[in-house]
């Protein structure tokens, strides 16, 4: 949008320069005090500037402002020695830049101050406007109570009956905004960048992330972390700024627009690095068993980079991974083999569990032979005695 509807209002305070600001009128104050229950302000024109307390809150009910504070307002009540004055215009004058915001499409700012059937009802200039709860924002809103006391920008769809009839929506308007935001962040992002963002949302597939005003990125749960099994929660909080990597756009058929593919993982070192420094062939190193296939156990040795222990490595009568290893065991591996260009490492149990039973079965074998053998020793014996008191009958 060329104009906006601040354009709009300052055409209003331009009708009145040079006089006594009256009823309508768009001034800037600065705040000189703060009362119990109203703000005072200076505007210049010789008289005092007033402003209820109340209509200087935020969302959470705190006073906004403080002293020494400049404040775009407007005045809503003019006396002889007195300005009353507030964040928006009513009565007549309200309705005609209602009217002509509505004429030439402009953004309204208005405040949520309800909930009522099928969406909320806004103060908007004064007066009281609907807003259906499809077009309160760009996604469905599961609770509209958590909107109350908010201030949003507006589009007004529809004004009849004197400004009785107000429907507004902030989806067209977010829709607007999105399509602009994308248009700059793709003339001046290009594939690979890294960027930083604020985490707005988790979901079971990923996190996403607002890298501009309005836009909307996703992180995919498999580019969260170079550790298999992170989930959004067990690294992010929604509000938490994090660097992430642009990996591309894709069209989105929902919405029309154009979906943003990110990468937390990308954006901080590769853990491969780490292997190039550090890991060496025949070296000992301790692990964490990750997972198990048919064909062998794989094991974390650092953040984001596993090796496999392949089954003939457990030992010479393991057949099964998991007669040996669970997911979770802490073991000690020797690095048979480093594939850099791969991603590949190939480990060996150091002390196999395995073998541990293979040497007591060894050893129990030992002892049944050992056994046997001393019986054998105890027949030749008796053989060999009675062999000779025969030659001594003889």
């Amino acid at each position: 949008m060329s104009e906006d509807f601040a354009s709009l209002l300052a055409q209003y305070e331009e009708r009145g320069a040079g006089a006594r600001p009256k009823v309508g009128d768009r001034v800037q104050a600065t705040v000189v005090a703060i009362g119990e229950h109203a703000v005072f302000v200076d505007v210049g024109a010789g008289v005092d500037g007033v402003v209820l307390r109340e209509d200087l809150l935020d969302a959470q009910g705190e006073l906004a402002v403080a002293e020494g504070d400049v404040l775009d307002l407007y005045v809503v009540a003019a006396g002889e020695s007195e300005l009353r004055l507030a964040r928006s215009v009513s009565g007549v004058a309200g309705l005609g830049l209602l009217e002509e915001a509505f004429a030439a499409g402009l953004p309204v700012e208005g405040r949520v101050s309800a909930v009522v059937k099928g969406g909320v009802e806004v103060q908007v200039a004064g007066r009281r406007a609907f807003c259906p709860a499809s077009q309160i924002g760009d996604r469905s809103v599961e609770d509209l109570s958590t909107l109350v006391g908010q201030t949003f920008r507006f589009v007004i769809t529809t004004l009849g009956e004197r400004g009785r009839n107000i429907v507004l929506s902030r989806r067209k308007l977010l829709e607007e905004e999105r399509r602009q935001s994308q248009e700059t962040f793709f003339a001046r992002v290009r594939e690979g960048d890294v960027l930083e963002g604020t985490v707005t949302r988790l979901a079971s597939f990923g996190a996403f992330v607002e890298v501009a005003p309005g836009l909307e990125g996703l992180v995919h749960v498999s580019e969260l972390s170079w550790s298999r099994g992170v989930q959004p929660e067990d690294i992010l909080a929604v509000g938490e700024r994090v660097r992430v990597k642009f990996l591309g756009r894709s069209p989105d058929a929902k919405s029309g627009g154009e979906r943003i593919s990110l990468s937390l993982k990308q954006a901080g070192e590769d853990p491969w690095q780490r292997v190039a420094q550090e890991a060496r062939e025949g070296e000992i190193s301790a692990g964490t068993v990750t997972r198990l296939a048919d064909f062998g156990a794989f094991v974390e040795l650092w953040p984001g980079v596993e090796g496999l222990i392949h089954v003939s490595e457990m030992g010479r009568r393991v057949r099964r991974p998991d007669e040996v290893v669970r997911p979770g065991d802490a073991v000690r591996v020797r690095i048979l083999a480093v594939d850099l260009e791969a991603r590949r490492l190939s480990l060996a149990l150091a002390e196999s569990p395995a073998g541990a039973r293979e040497t007591e079965d060894r050893a129990d074998d030992w002892r049944r032979y050992a056994s046997a053998s001393q019986g054998l020793g105890s027949l030749g014996q008796a053989l060999a005695k009675a062999m000779h008191q025969k030659k001594r009958k003889e």
